[in-house]
């Protein structure tokens, strides 16, 4: 599932990104003060799709890849060799 997410990202699939989201999606961002980062959480299929569009598809120089993040599965995004953001990815039913 979360191959699927960061293709349809990565490819600026909005549609194709809604469809694999759950109705109730919410997304948290936290920059630590040293990167930017949504101030409330994003809620909703289509505004969190649009959310992992831009900061995935286009992002030149950067390399988002599917990770292991704190023992689960997670998207880690890195430029010029420095992690740049991290995130969790919970998947419910079909993985």
């Amino acid at each position: 599932m979360t191959r699927r997410l960061l293709a349809a990202a990565r490819a600026g699939d909005v549609a194709g990104l809604e469809a694999l989201l759950a109705h109730d999606v919410f997304l948290c961002t936290d920059g630590g003060g040293r990167t930017k980062a949504a101030l409330l959480p994003i809620v909703g299929r289509a505004a969190v799709a649009c959310f992992l569009v831009g900061v995935t598809a286009g992002s030149g120089g950067v390399s988002v890849e599917v990770e292991p993040v704190n023992g689960g599965v997670g998207l880690v995004a890195t430029a010029g060799g420095k992690v740049t953001y991290g995130g969790m990815v919970e998947a419910v039913g079909e993985t």
